[in-house]
């Protein structure tokens, strides 16, 4: 299809239905963020429940599954869905947000009774669900806890006069809501919450110094989290990361006035995290890393300690004293032992963006992948769909561009080479489903890198035409990504740059090898596609290779694929276990 303008990014009635409604997108995939082993326990658990099999929120459940099953989340039609199951779409809904409740509760394990007897005190009651939204937030149920804290503001506000127990309460409920919308990226809310948590502050430190006491430290730790956060939104500069810091170490300083191990070690996590960004900030980030590692054993944390230690080996491969071998070893290891339930999800976030960033240097795109999944999953369920938007999809393009042709087994100079003559219809179509995703989605994404990255995906899927690539489409993309690169700035410019120069050069030769003569042809391209392939060789993609491949089978001229049947020597040797077997075919 073409892509005339970003309104009519999908141009097929079926396709503007599907815009009209994204909301699916969402939901499903909290579903398949979940373990399997948990799915497959809640679906056990619905099913001893008298006459349960044909019941409808069973029926509908095992139509949710089927959709994750075949990773077919893209067909799901809820008229069609509907008209299956007998029911109205209101009471679809009714029962898709029932399901989606129980199982997320079944996942947590929580198990609550709001009519214990710490709820029936009147006077306490308000404190109680404060506390009770905090255990949700420390178990992951974010959204839930939202919901109490917005339900517990209505409740304090509807007062005609607040007491000053009132206004700590409100202190925390803006402090907590600030960092959820901090979390989801929804900015208004954000700025509602932290403004109201400085006001609440303050007021609260003018009541303490005019009855001459001293203010409770936590006040003033979470009045930091919240200015930490204001600071940190919109990272334009390194001084805005730098801002944020100084208030967490403000923050960390009021630790010592409290005996509460859990807080100061989630305050050193974040300052060593943040260092990591920081020019120059290594050696603090060493520091308050192994200050993490000491604090979490004294209060018996093994977990956090592991976690802190992924966090030196970040920091390890930053400065090159280690390599990529070594590395996944190590972060292998360490993850297995932090990677508990005990840790915290602010822990879990930064050490799984860690392991990203660190697999993506390691040649078996299987690792990063791994690591990719578990982010997903782990940002979905804690923080909503919205949060985890690039990580899920970038691990999607990633995994079907990976696996985007099929390679065949060839003699060539004595020995086996392995080439992309077609690519593989079963990931050409997942990738063409997760492109469609997105562009659902294109008004959500706020990141001009990922903008350029989806681009870049979408020239590579329009390569795997051939000779019969759609050029006007490959022209109108490449026209976005080149005002990316000039509207953007230098960073997003260089983001990117090689693949983008290499599709380029690609459909180069695509658009020109059926014009021109053959010696024209290889006078025009063949120097050039051998220095990129030679440039290939020092940091071989997953995908590129395939991609190389297929282009030079495309030619049809044996100078070409003897560059490739080269390339494949010199890789083999270079990187032995850079070729795996999942999409080999005779």
């Amino acid at each position: 299809m073409l892509y005339s303008s970003h309104n009519q990014l999908l141009t097929s009635p079926q396709a503007r239905k599907r815009r009209a409604s994204v909301a699916f997108l969402k939901y499903l995939y909290e579903f398949a963020a979940l373990p399997q082993e948990i799915r497959e326990g809640y679906m056990q658990k619905l099913l001893k429940r008298k006459n349960s099999a044909a019941q409808k929120n069973v029926a509908l459940l095992k139509t949710i599954y089927e959709h994750i099953r075949t990773d077919n989340i893209i067909s799901w039609d809820e008229d069609k869905i509907s008209a299956e199951l007998g029911i109205t779409k209101d009471m679809l809904y009714c029962h898709k947000t029932w399901l989606l409740k129980g199982i997320r509760k079944f996942y947590f394990n929580r198990s609550e009774n709001k009519t214990s007897a710490k709820f029936r005190i009147d006077y306490n009651r308000d404190q109680c669900e404060l506390n009770r939204a905090k255990s949700l937030i420390d178990t992951g149920m974010r959204r839930e806890a939202k919901s109490i804290l917005l339900s517990l503001e209505r409740k304090l506000l509807a007062k005609q006069r607040n007491s000053e127990k009132d206004k700590v309460i409100l202190f925390y409920i803006s402090r907590y809501l600030c960092q959820y919308f901090y979390s989801i990226k929804s900015e208004n809310k954000f700025r509602k919450y932290s403004r109201l948590a400085v006001k609440h502050y303050m007021f609260l430190l003018r009541k303490a110094k005019a009855a001459n006491v001293q203010p409770d430290p936590d006040l003033k730790i979470n009045y930091c989290y919240c200015r930490s956060f204001m600071a940190t939104y919109h990272v334009k500069h390194i001084e805005d990361l730098a801002e944020g810091r100084k208030y967490l170490e403000e923050a960390l300083e009021e630790t010592g006035k409290r005996e509460d191990k859990s807080i100061r070690s989630d305050l050193l996590m974040n300052i060593a995290n943040i260092y990591t960004s920081e020019p120059g900030g290594f050696l603090n980030a060493e520091k308050f890393a192994a200050e993490g590692i000491s604090n979490a054993a004294e209060y018996g944390s093994t977990a956090e300690i592991y976690a802190f230690k992924i966090v030196q080996l970040h920091l390890k491969f930053l400065q090159k004293q280690i390599d990529a071998e070594g590395c996944i070893k190590k972060l292998n290891e360490y993850f297995i032992l932090a990677d508990k339930p005990e840790l915290k999800p602010s822990f879990r976030r930064i050490i799984l963006t860690k392991a990203v960033f660190l697999s993506s240097s390691y040649r078996d795109s299987s690792v990063v992948y791994h690591y990719f999944q578990k982010l997903n999953s782990m940002e979905i369920l804690n923080f909503g769909f919205d949060s985890s938007f690039r990580s899920l999809y970038s691990a999607k393009l990633k995994l079907y561009t990976d696996n985007l042709f099929i390679m065949q087994p060839e003699e060539f100079a004595g020995t086996t080479c392995l080439i992309a003559k077609i690519p593989d219809p079963h990931n050409l179509k997942k990738l063409h489903d997760t492109i469609e995703e997105l562009l659902l989605n294109f008004r959500k994404i706020p990141d001009f890198y990922f903008i350029k990255e989806m681009y870049l995906y979408m020239l590579i899927a329009a390569l795997c035409s051939g000779r019969n690539f759609d050029t006007g489409q490959f022209a109108y993309i490449t026209r976005k990504i080149e005002w990316l690169n000039k509207s953007r700035g230098k960073a997003v410019e260089i983001a990117n740059k090689k693949t983008f120069e290499l599709v380029k050069f690609f459909s180069a030769m695509m658009e020109n090898v059926s014009f021109v003569s053959k010696q024209e042809f290889i006078s025009r391209y063949y120097k050039e596609f051998s220095e990129k392939i030679s440039t290939f060789l020092e940091n071989p993609s997953g995908s590129h290779y395939g991609l190389c491949s297929f282009i030079a089978e495309q030619t049809g001229y044996k100078e070409f694929k003897e560059i490739i049947r080269n390339l494949y020597s010199r890789l083999v040797t270079k990187y032995p276990a850079y070729f795996r077997t999942e999409n080999i075919t005779t």
